[in-house]
């Protein structure tokens, strides 16, 4: 009884079942069928049995590329989507690094940039189009819109 508990929520800190003290599991693509046939694309991590989002940047890389900031749904409860933009610019701006997730179920034309615990993520599709993806990234980064104040 005890192990299928800790396989479905995970031993916390010191193998502590507390909330306070659970473990999350590493930051990946998740994905699911909408009513229309087409995917839905996040970014996110799983805490206690249950999926959470995590605030991203969704890049198509077509012509014309398409951007949309999507925020999870507890920062849109206790802050504006204004001071959500203010704090990922400041967070922009500090840093070049991200981690990488290779994730082959994403489409090859999109780039989902997310941001959790003062780390960002970049998930792309293969290797190949990280190039590209890091360009469009600096060009956000540059932009008069990531003035946001």
């Amino acid at each position: 009884m005890i192990a299928l508990n800790r396989a479905l929520q995970g031993p916390g800190k010191r193998g502590s079942l507390e909330a306070s003290n659970a473990s999350e599991s590493k930051v990946c693509l998740t994905y699911s069928d909408r009513v229309d046939g087409n995917m839905r694309y996040a970014l996110g991590y799983i805490k206690q049995a249950k999926p959470y989002s995590i605030t991203k940047f969704i890049i198509t890389l077509t012509n014309p590329a398409t951007f949309a900031l999507t925020a999870n749904y507890q920062e849109l409860l206790t802050k504006d989507e204004q001071t959500i933009l203010n704090e990922l610019h400041s967070s922009f701006k500090i840093s070049n690094r991200y981690t990488l997730i290779i994730d082959e179920n994403l489409e090859m034309n999109k780039v989902l940039y997310g941001f959790h615990k003062g780390k960002w993520y970049l998930c792309i599709n293969n290797e190949g189009i990280q190039p590209e993806a890091n360009r469009v990234i600096e060009f956000l980064k540059k932009s008069p819109y990531s003035n946001c104040k």
